[in-house]
């Protein structure tokens, strides 16, 4: 994901059709430079309103957010796999793949950049971007698609639906996507939201169907304030849900900090992304052309699986269909193969929700004391 900036700058050369002339597109870069101090400006106000179908703020957008946000994909995952390290849901081959609010998708490329290091296993996903700006971000989307198959070797399909997180019941028309995904992730958008009372009854929704061995990411920026009071909503809400045979484990809110590891080409830097510390100190507008490197946010995630009980009720059920079928010689090798790595992962499950449990039991005892 180092090389992310060159292949940002091969779509925008497309995109101004300068591929064959170099002045034309430094040309094009330096007339970008307006166009990132308004989204910078708007950006820094706890209430973000942007006009993200001109080509313009959208290419600004690439350069100047696009790739921090795909390393905090990337942070973030990473962060989950060390608390939660070998997920069930990355031991599929195919995942589906919820990004809401993503406009141009970067969090498809933090995702791929993850799996091909991590999870080679997978071997395709199907993405889907829910925003209310989605036909508006065509021309980042079909940037992001053109930079999956150089990060990642799997097979991919991506497709965009247009919905407003804000509309009392919205998620309701996604049942058949909810139940049927792996991944659901809200980056970056939550500063965005105008009214969160119907966009809690939607995550209360989304919660309630997430099937088994699902994760839920929640991330934003630390310099909104309202965030941090809506992921405390969250919280609060989980522990209020309670299903039959299903358990939702949560991160707390984590606090996550890293310096981007992307190489900012000098292309960018002598013509676009130009400011230097000296410009804060002299309150100069071109503060706001200093390349990002330091990022801080915070996000919370929440992997739905199943309560011990029913987890053990569902290995019983599994090793005894597997010894009768032994019996009667009616198991071919791949639905053996099947069946054995079923068990294995309802194990591994019994072991992870049993460590929970001894875990809470362990704080629980300490705060008593």
């Amino acid at each position: 994901m180092k090389d992310l900036y060159q292949f940002i700058l091969n779509g925008l050369r497309v995109l101004s059709k300068t591929q064959n002339n170099e002045r034309d597109f430094i040309q094009y870069l330096q007339s970008l430079q307006n166009e990132v101090k308004n989204l910078r400006q708007s950006y820094r106000t706890n209430s973000v309103s942007v006009d993200y179908s001109r080509s313009e703020v959208q290419a600004a957008y690439l350069i100047t957010y696009y790739p921090q946000y795909a390393e905090m994909t990337r942070h973030i995952l990473e962060k989950v796999n060390v608390s939660h390290p070998n997920l069930f849901l990355f031991e599929q081959k195919h995942l589906k793949v919820c990004l809401f609010g993503a406009g141009a998708a970067p969090e498809a490329i933090g995702l791929v950049s993850f799996l091909a290091e991590y999870y080679p296993k997978v071997q395709s996903l199907e993405i889907t971007v829910y925003d209310i700006f989605a036909d508006a971000w065509k021309i980042g989307q079909n940037i992001t698609q053109d930079i999956i198959p150089k990060l990642w070797s799997g097979q991919f399909s991506f497709s965009t639906k247009q919905i407003d997180f804000c509309q009392a019941r919205s998620f309701f028309l996604l049942e058949k996507a909810l139940i049927s995904s792996q991944i659901f992730i809200f980056q970056n958008c939550l500063n965005e939201l105008k009214d969160f009372d119907n966009f809690n009854l939607n995550i209360r929704y989304l919660l309630s169907k997430m099937p088994n061995n699902s994760l839920l990411v929640m991330a934003d920026l630390r310099i909104y304030s309202k965030i941090g009071q809506f992921q405390s909503q969250v919280k609060r809400l989980i522990q209020e849900l309670d299903f039959d045979s299903q358990i939702l484990c949560l991160r707390h809110s984590e606090i996550l900090d890293f310096i981007t590891a992307i190489t900012l080409p000098s292309l960018i830097t002598q013509n676009l992304l130009r400011g230097i510390p000296r410009d804060i100190e002299q309150q100069t507008d071109n503060h706001f052309l200093i390349p990002r490197k330091h990022i801080k946010c915070n996000f919370l995630s929440i992997y739905k699986t199943y309560k011990y009980e029913a987890l053990h009720k569902q290995l019983e059920q599994l090793s005894c269909s597997l010894k009768t079928l032994d019996i009667n010689r009616n198991l071919q090798e791949q639905d053996r193969y099947n069946l054995t790595q079923q068990i294995k992962i309802l194990r591994i499950a019994l072991i992870i929700v049993s460590a929970i449990a001894i875990m809470s039991l362990i704080i629980s005892l300490i705060k008593v004391f």
